[in-house]
């Protein structure tokens, strides 16, 4: 089952898996500010994608601000960040293809 719905700026979409009904959901937002305080509030982790290690820490200060405010604890907060890998011989090279298949 595919449930999805909008809250504010935040788009959720949450799939049901396995017999015990878990239920992951994934969020998306265009006011990432606001994304940071829901996910202080209710998620369970945050994988950042495309920010600088500046915006990652004034990502975490905003949920670990807004998790306080709801009276959670993010012991089991997870993180991560997607990154982009590309292995050459060079790093012109590496850098060159990267650019080229990431901006397409």
């Amino acid at each position: 089952m595919v449930l999805g719905f909008t809250l504010r700026s935040c788009h959720l979409h949450a799939t049901v898996y396995g017999p015990l009904g878990e239920i992951p959901i994934e969020a998306t937002s265009s006011d990432m500010n606001a994304f940071y305080v829901w996910a202080g509030r209710m998620a369970d982790g945050w994988l950042s994608y495309v920010v600088t290690p500046e915006q990652y820490r004034a990502a975490l200060e905003i949920i670990a601000r807004a998790a306080e405010e709801a009276k959670r604890e993010l012991s089991h907060f997870g993180t991560g960040h997607l990154l982009f890998v590309r292995l050459a011989g060079d790093y012109e090279s590496a850098l060159r293809y990267a650019t080229e298949k990431l901006s397409a």
